[in-house]
C-alpha cells in the first residue's frame, strides 16, 4: 500500500500531506528507515510522465 500512498500529487491529483497529515508524517518516518528504496526505484524501465 505505501507505494501507492507515496505517488506524487502531479500523478495522482491526490494531497494526502494536506488531506491527510498523520499518513503524511507516518510515510515520513518509513521512507526515513535504513535501507528505504521508493517504488520507482524498484521498478524496472523508465518512469512514465503523465499525459493530459
Amino acid at each position: 500500500m505505501i507505494g501507492y500512498l507515496l505517488f506524487p500529487k502531479e500523478e495522482t491529483d491526490y494531497d494526502f500531506a494536506g488531506s491527510h497529515p498523520a499518513i503524511h508524517a507516518w510515510l515520513g518516518r518509513v521512507t526515513a528507515l535504513p535501507g528505504w528504496r521508493a517504488p520507482y526505484d524498484l521498478l524496472p524501465g523508465k518512469r512514465l510522465h503523465r499525459y493530459v
